[in-house]
């Protein structure tokens, strides 16, 4: 799935979706990326670039291209131990816990941005509840992902746990 946002009024005079969409279909089957790929691309302007620049990479300057994979790789292009574990996070070493934890803050950043654009009108968060009976993330968090949803955008949020700074933000229990 490839999602192209503009955030810019930058006009631009040629189809730059079919050409993002391209490069990244050539780019995943040159890499013979086996799994079935997930790819937001952002077009922004210099302030905007700058400030996430600012907030993730301490640097105080735009620059052309930032690039956040949900996944570390130990050598590009080799797709080997990305299967799925039976491991229980609390079972897994520091460094595997810590690893997750960069995971799981990936895919809230962008389970952060899908209620916002149009695009989904059913959103499930499995788990997520647990994640912050956990610890792994903030109630705060998930609250404003849900304040921040569009009006006819369902989300659920599935868990054994419901924090009480969610409760009166969940539509039915």
């Amino acid at each position: 799935m490839i999602y192209i946002e503009k955030e810019t009024e930058i006009p631009l005079d040629f189809d730059y979706e079919t050409l993002i969409q391209a490069v990244i279909r050539y780019a995943l089957d040159y890499e013979a990326c086996p799994y079935e790929a997930e790819v937001n691309v952002v077009l922004t302007d210099n302030s905007s670039i700058c400030e996430v620049n600012k907030e993730y990479r301490q640097k105080d300057r735009p620059t052309d291209v930032l690039s956040f994979p949900m996944l570390e790789y130990e050598n590009p292009g080799n797709f080997e131990g990305l299967e799925e574990s039976d491991e229980y996070f609390n079972q897994l070493s520091g460094e595997a816990q810590l690893e997750e934890i960069k995971n799981i803050r990936n895919g809230i950043n962008f389970a952060k941005k899908v209620p916002t654009t149009g695009e989904c009108d059913l959103l499930i968060l499995d788990e997520v509840l647990g994640l912050v009976d956990h610890g792994l993330i903030e109630a705060e968090e998930v609250k404003n992902l849900i304040s921040a949803r569009l009006e006819d955008t369902d989300l659920i949020l599935t868990g054994w746990v419901l924090n009480d700074i969610l409760r009166p933000y969940i539509d039915e229990i």
